[in-house]
């Protein structure tokens, strides 16, 4: 069982190999299009894509690129800067479809090996519209990349059937996540096969005293620093309720936060923080900087502070912040988003794979001091505040964490990931630039119905009675499990997808299995069988004298997302979002099986 597990957890990489070194990129030109916003518009997918671009150039990849830039204004007639054609599309809700039509015509018509289109919810002014983009691009003959940036790992019913298209019009996916590859499999059911990973590359440049001194921060204070895009789930009034608990504590003394970068369409959310400021007495204790940050500016007030702070809500998926954070060697504090469980290692040990030990402590509501960061509790401002204070009084600890953080994301810049990039371009191979920190996904489960005994994926215990029905047990992108009911006991159980089976098993007329690529059974008998299913493994048994079945989960994927009348989902104990078991009664589907 143990080797089925590794097996199925590390799903399938296309042609993977871990040998990096040296790297030798083939010779051959390749002629990459890239559909991205780009410079001068101030955004992060713009700074990303002109990064990368560069990474491209810097590590003589031999890559040809052209950029197709996506512009809300009239575009400007074709130009080239550094190297690189530009061509602006029109991108409106009354255009983009007729701008996409012709963008497919001239890739069709110039030879494109590739095309990477950066994928944002928003970006454009519809889905369809993306839908259309990648389809065409497909069936102009090249290869089309599509890089996810903002990946919900909750869809709602449309993102999942959207991004599930993207991947069938995609040749690949690109995750900058270890995490992200595993829920575009779990969650959203594409194939392994269609997802790379690669990390968020880092372009940095040396601090500058006079830039320092032009920003005009003091050089006699504790400098607490947070940068980027200001918006509701950034967290900057976390940070500033730990100030007013360290005033009132007395401990404030000294410490300055600094905050640096401009509103994301909501000015409102930083209106609402200078007056919490305000209504606290903190404004000798917080510095705004309100600009977009060159890179200089941004690599001296990294340099500068002495604890940078990511207090993200669990929605973000990536963030390049906590990534620079990291390469230039912060001291990070951090709430455990997803992407921050990753790369602090708060969820997961260098050398020893998956340790939960850090997301059991931070969900109980204390701090973890992990392998490069400190983890604290996502609504917990005095926690935030007594680590401030912890390391504050401790530079050895301080050092250390700047130490493993800076070292944790070696490797890590755009010369070195494009690099990787290209090369898997080039040769569809994958050279990993860090080891996937996960070498487990499965843990044991102690979900069940067996006999009236029910007990949720969280442990709980379902104690009302259950009417008698049909119900949905649980249900994923690869499996539907459904039981019908009567006197609180399982009389029949069948499980299947929408995929047409190579083979039913039967047992007693009471358990039914419908096999297909997702759903294989382990072993069987008389009596039940084991079944595999890529997000949970179960028994299922039956009772010929009685004629009942019963469902116990013996192990569930920490990636797994699910429906159904055992829980909603099965990444709420892992990632520590909010559990939620909705009543049984919910779960009942009309007619019988």
């Amino acid at each position: 069982m143990l080797v089925l597990l590794l097996r199925v957890s590390a799903g399938g990489d296309p042609l993977e190999d871990s040998s990096d070194a040296h790297l030798p990129l083939p010779n051959e030109k390749y002629k990459l299009g890239i559909v991205t916003t780009y410079k001068p518009a101030l955004c992060g997918v713009a700074k990303f894509s002109e990064n990368m671009i560069k990474g491209f150039f810097n590590a003589n990849s031999r890559m040809r690129i052209e950029v197709f830039s996506l512009s809300r204004t009239p575009p400007r007639p074709p130009r080239r800067e550094d190297g690189v054609k530009i061509i602006e599309l029109h991108s409106t809700e009354q255009t983009e479809a007729r701008e996409f039509e012709k963008l497919v015509r001239y890739v069709k018509k110039k030879n494109f090996n590739g095309i990477l289109v950066n994928h944002e919810f928003f970006l454009l002014s519809c889905l369809k519209n993306y839908e259309r983009l990648v389809s065409g691009l497909k069936d102009a003959g090249v290869t089309v990349y599509t890089i996810i940036h903002n990946l919900t790992s909750y869809p709602n019913k449309e993102q999942k059937s959207h991004i599930r298209k993207i991947a069938q019009f995609s040749d690949y996916l690109f995750s900058m996540s270890w995490k992200g590859k595993y829920y575009l499999h779990h969650s959203y059911g594409i194939a392994p096969r269609k997802i790379v990973y690669f990390p968020h590359g880092i372009h940095a440049v040396s601090p500058k005293k006079r830039v320092l001194e032009a920003l005009s921060v003091p050089d006699d204070k504790f400098v607490i620093y947070s940068d980027g895009i200001l918006h509701a789930d950034k967290g900057i009034e976390k940070i500033v309720g730990a100030l007013r608990i360290l005033k009132k504590r007395k401990k404030i003394c000294g410490i300055l936060l600094v905050i640096a970068g401009l509103h994301s369409k909501t000015p409102s959310y930083i209106e609402k923080i200078k007056k919490m400021v305000s209504r606290w007495g903190l404004e000798s204790h917080v510095m705004w900087i309100s600009k977009f940050l060159s890179d200089e500016e941004m690599a001296t007030l990294h340099a500068r502070s002495n604890i940078y702070i990511t207090l993200f809500n669990e929605v973000i998926p990536t963030s390049g912040t906590l990534t620079y954070a990291m390469y230039v060697g912060d001291t990070i504090v951090s709430t455990p988003y997803r992407y921050s469980l990753e790369l602090l290692g708060v969820d997961n040990a260098p050398g020893k794979g998956t340790d939960l030990r850090g997301v059991r402590a931070v969900g109980s509501g204390k701090h973890w001091i992990s392998h490069a960061g400190v983890s604290v509790p996502f609504q917990s401002p005095g926690t935030l505040a007594s680590v401030i204070t912890m390391l504050k009084n401790n530079p050895g600890l301080s050092a250390r964490l700047k130490q493993h953080a800076k070292r944790r994301v070696k490797g890590y810049s755009w010369s070195n990931v494009s690099k990787h990039i290209a090369y898997f371009m080039k040769t569809k191979k994958i050279a990993h630039v860090n080891p996937n920190p996960y070498h487990l996904t499965y843990f044991p489960s102690v979900c069940m119905w067996k006999g009236t005994t029910i007990v949720d994926f969280f442990g709980k215990r379902v104690t009302e009675p259950v009417p008698n029905g049909t119900y949905v047990l649980y249900r994923d992108s690869f499996v539907n499990i459904l039981a019908r009911v009567a006197r609180n006991r399982i009389r029949k159980i069948v499980v299947k997808s929408g995929r047409r089976p190579s083979r039913v098993i039967q047992i007693e007329k009471v358990i039914e299995v419908h096999v297909d690529k997702n759903i294989s059974i382990l072993s069987s008998d008389d009596a039940g069988c084991c079944v595999c299913t890529p997000n949970v493994i179960f028994k299922l048994q039956c009772s010929r004298q009685k004629k009942l079945a019963s469902f116990v989960v013996l192990y569930e994927n920490m990636y797994g997302s699910g429906v159904g009348a055992l829980g909603s989902t099965l990444r709420g104990k892992y990632d520590l979002t909010q559990k939620i078991s909705p009543p049984i009664e919910q779960s009942r589907v009309k007619g019988t099986i």
